[in-house]
């Protein structure tokens, strides 16, 4: 009965951590996908007006963005250990969540021995969120200049063509020979008549 009794107990604390690991995965994907629109849009305006204000407020406002939903991934932790009874209060299961999920790990809170196990869980979930993050942010940066070295290259040869154009002299013009130049056999008795009436 008892061994029973530890199986499910056992079972019923995978299934929680099932479920956590997916939330937690599934809040993260949902909001790299609403950054990611996001961003579209910012690029839009950016070929409009490319300018420093532009990607300097990109850059700003995409890594607080993912810095807010890493909060509230930490959050749902929290959340779960103090439904759990797991910490006596709110601010040491959001303190002990923080510092599993960013793998911080002081150790001066920790969970209870039924439950300690979910520390590397967090730390797990946290890390690879965390890692999720910052290659987005490096596929951003990334993308922003690739997109600002294009739009350079394509001022550059427009400046170039420009300026080919206008190096354009009268000198550089092909000049007509009235000596040299074949008069038409059409126009030959006009010329006739024209020099004797002169």
């Amino acid at each position: 009965m008892f061994l029973f009794g530890a199986v499910t107990d056992m079972m019923g604390k995978a299934l929680m951590a099932l479920g956590m690991v997916n939330l937690v995965a599934g809040v993260h994907a949902a909001g790299l996908v609403i950054v990611l629109r996001a961003i579209v849009l910012s690029k839009a305006r950016l070929r409009i007006t490319p300018h420093f204000w532009s990607v300097l407020w990109l850059f700003i406002w995409v890594p607080l963005t993912l810095i807010v939903i890493h909060l509230f991934e930490i959050g749902l932790w929290a959340l779960f250990f103090r439904w759990q009874h797991c910490f006596p209060d709110a601010g040491s299961s959001f303190y002990f969540s923080g510092a599993s999920y960013t793998t911080l790990g002081y150790g001066d809170v920790v969970l209870p021995d039924e439950w300690r196990l979910f520390g590397p869980l967090t730390a797990l979930t946290g890390l690879l969120s965390s890692g999720l993050s910052v290659g987005f942010f490096v596929a951003v940066v990334g993308t922003v200049y690739q997109s600002a070295i294009i739009r350079d290259h394509s001022a550059r040869a427009s400046l170039g063509n420009t300026r080919d154009r206008s190096s354009t002299t009268d000198e550089q013009l092909p000049h007509i020979n009235a000596a040299t130049t074949p008069v038409p056999l059409s126009a030959q008795p006009m010329l006739k008549s024209s020099r004797g009436v002169e």
